[in-house]
This record gives C-alpha cells, sequence and structure tokens, in this order.
C-alpha cells in the first residue's frame, strides 16, 4: 500500500523533498517510518503522555459563552481551538497549557512542512491535537 502512498505524495506534494512525515500516536509509528524510508524523508511522533489524565481534566465550554468554567486553576487558559466551540467534540477542547503538558514531539519539525499519516480518522481529535504540537514547534 505504501508505493500508492508514495506515488501520490510525489504527484501532488510541491517540494515533498523538504518535508518530514509525522505519526500522530505510537500507534501509527510503524506505518509512518515505512513511508517515510520509502520515500527517503525524516521521521517524528508525538507521545501522548497522558491519554486518561487528558480526558479527566479536558475543560467543559459553555455553549453561550465560550469561557471555560474554572474546575482546575494550573491548567485552564486560552482554549486551543478557537471558533466554534460548540461542535466540537470534549476531547478537542483543550489549553495551549494542556497540550504541552501532555503530548511531546520526538522528532525536529520546525520549519518543515509536515505529512501527518494515520490509518483512519473518526471524530478527528487524534490529528487536531496532533496540528496544535505541530504548530506550536513552529511546523508547517
Amino acid at each position: 500500500m505504501e508505493p500508492l502512498f508514495c506515488s501520490w505524495i510525489t504527484h501532488h506534494i510541491p517540494n515533498w523533498q523538504n518535508c518530514i512525515v509525522v505519526s500522530p500516536d505510537e500507534g501509527g509509528a510503524k506505518r509512518s517510518v515505512m513511508l517515510a524510508n520509502d520515500l527517503g524523508l525524516d521521521f517524528a511522533m508525538i507521545h501522548n503522555r497522558h491519554k486518561k489524565t487528558l480526558k479527566q481534566i479536558t475543560p467543559t465550554i459553555s455553549r453561550k459563552t465560550s469561557v471555560i468554567e474554572p474546575e482546575r486553576d494550573d491548567l485552564t487558559g486560552e482554549i486551543v481551538s478557537e471558533g466554534d466551540n460548540d461542535n466540537l467534540p470534549e476531547e478537542l477542547r483543550l489549553t495551549h497549557k494542556q497540550v504541552d503538558m501532555y503530548l511531546k514531539i520526538s522528532g525536529d519539525v520546525a520549519g518543515m512542512d509536515c505529512i501527518l499519516v494515520d490509518d483512519m480518522i473518526d471524530t478527528g481529535a487524534t490529528i487536531r491535537l496532533a496540528l496544535e504540537v505541530l504548530h506550536s514547534h513552529n511546523a508547517g
């Protein structure tokens, strides 16, 4: 299956040679490494250090005011996903401080365009969090 993806990437992503392949979680590492190797690109992976903790501390947002209800002062702050918060699943309603605390990246993505590889997207939570981590590390 990788040859199909490699062909698509080389024909549809401008300057793909200057990209880095990123796995949004540990479960997709093997798939992403294989793709990176086939393309001759570097690889990075995002680690969710405390998945259960992250779900427990996810702040709730009032649908009318879009303000965090102060449950834990140490992790409150500006919500990462600004805009239409009414339609966001609870796991996407995170502060920048929470993203920095619980989601880590191995690999240098600064200044690089990223090819984010996952097997499927259901709620979009994994991809959305991965994009926040990549953005916070100055990736394209």
